[in-house]
């Protein structure tokens, strides 16, 4: 699942302006929460996916310093609203649980990203 593109469930956007994303599915939740420190080095940047002459899609690949891996992927432009907000912003927010009624879990704990690339119109 780590190579994997997820594709998340978007709930607009935060009280901080991020755009909060629910990605239950990914495995790596348990060990970032678990470290405690919220504020991990990571690499990030954007690839561009091209079907025809159209974007198709948009991933944004993370890799943590301690070895955590997420690529999450948004189709264009049904996303192009939530992705102007992360560009803007330069900051996502996961969440561990579901949306239930397109609201977090009450149980849900928060995994901010911040210091997002800018988005590039190149292709990867």
């Amino acid at each position: 699942m780590e190579g994997s593109i997820l594709l998340p469930n978007v709930l607009l956007l935060g009280l901080d302006g991020a755009v909060l994303l629910s990605v239950p599915e990914w495995k790596g939740f348990s060990n970032l929460f678990q470290e405690g420190d919220k504020s991990f080095d990571h690499l990030a940047h954007w690839e561009n996916h091209f079907l025809g002459e159209e974007l198709f899609y948009i991933v944004l690949d993370i890799k943590w310093v301690n070895g955590h891996h997420l690529r999450l992927g948004f189709i264009y432009p049904h996303y192009r609203e939530i992705l102007f907000h992360i560009w803007e912003n330069k900051t996502v927010s996961l969440l561990d649980k579901p949306l239930q009624n397109g609201t977090p879990d009450p149980e849900s704990r928060c995994f901010p990203v911040k210091n997002l690339p800018a988005w590039s119109t190149e292709v990867v």
